[in-house]
């Protein structure tokens, strides 16, 4: 279906490097869709664990396969009635605590700011500790330390490399703050722990996938949530590129793909006129005649599929006694 828009060769007649040069293609046009902007697919809701300490805050984690995060808000904890001096509701706000009485309460949407784009752990241990990896491997790998600062706070420029066999691994370098995590590929999920050098309290801190060998999530500092708050999330994926024909093609739009693969085309040919106007957007709509680019396509279905907007309710800890009101 795409094919003879990426190609010039006969698909029956196609070699291993005519296949391997239509990924690439393909490869090329899905990573300017997600760099132009996020279309239909792109985003998933996910529910998120918070993990927060008196040094680094309350931190949210983003997992592997997920690129930033768009909102979120706390698990609902409770239910108020809310009102306002002018109307009675017969709704109800979803709240959260902050631990303290009815008046602490807050409304569940908070502040979201960048912590890193370049985590290799959903936690961020404190104090002095050493690293612990747990693996279920029959055919062993290895996973590096580099880097970090030791027990007296001073830069390592050393690596310490751990075997990823069955079972747990421990090593010996005390650190305190994480080093550079790098790791060979495995058959089976590799686990991080951080033991605290004086009690040997061990603490979960990552988990990585066999073909992860360069752990990289975002973190975001929350403005409300204590450790072990559950936060829901909407979340943009991140570019996973295809390479085999039971993956999936994010976005999917058969249109918008066969436009992209055009205007690679032109691009080689160094038809930039008609490259830009096969990527688009040209605004088909406003200008009668114009043929659709692959972003108007992608504008176009997200459009189609659009939720109706919805008013936020602001809220003060005041009302008629205990009940929230509505400002």
């Amino acid at each position: 279906m795409l094919w003879n828009d990426a190609s010039l060769v006969a698909y029956e007649n196609a070699t291993e490097q005519d296949f391997y040069n239509f990924d690439l293609k393909l490869a090329q046009v899905l990573e300017r869709f997600f760099t132009f902007g996020t279309w239909k697919s792109c985003w998933r809701r996910t529910t998120l664990r918070v993990y927060a300490d008196e040094t680094h805050g309350a931190l949210l984690t983003l997992p592997r396969g997920f690129e930033t995060c768009e909102q979120f808000q706390p698990a609902c904890i409770e239910k108020a009635p809310i009102y306002s001096r002018f109307h009675e509701f017969a709704g109800f706000c979803c709240l959260t605590s902050n631990g303290q009485n009815r008046r602490g309460w807050i409304p569940c949407e908070s502040g979201l700011k960048l912590y890193s784009d370049s985590a290799q752990t959903f936690r961020i241990p404190e104090g002095t500790f050493t690293l612990k990896i747990y693996g279920t491997e029959t055919l062993s790998g290895q996973i590096k330390f580099s880097g970090g600062l030791d027990q007296n706070g001073v830069e390592l420029f050393s690596t310490e490399t751990l075997t990823i066999t069955s079972g747990p691994t421990s090593g010996s370098q005390e650190f305190t703050q994480l080093p550079f995590i790098q790791k060979t590929v495995t058959t089976n999920p590799v686990y991080l722990v951080a033991v605290d050098v004086d009690t040997s309290e061990e603490s979960a801190i990552g988990v990585y996938a066999p073909g992860e060998t360069i752990p990289e999530y975002r973190q975001y500092l929350i403005s409300a949530g204590a450790d072990g708050d559950s936060v829901n999330c909407i979340c943009k994926l991140k570019l996973v590129i295809p390479t085999s024909q039971n993956d999936i093609v994010v976005p999917n739009n058969i249109g918008a793909l066969k436009q992209g693969l055009k205007a690679l085309q032109y691009e080689e040919k160094s038809d930039q006129e008609r490259a830009g106007r096969a990527w688009g957007p040209n605004y088909p709509r406003d200008n009668p005649g114009v043929l659709a680019g692959a972003i108007d396509l992608l504008d176009a279905e997200l459009e189609s599929l659009s939720e109706a907007e919805i008013p936020q309710f602001n809220m003060v800890e005041y009302g008629a006694g205990t009940v929230v009101n509505v400002i």
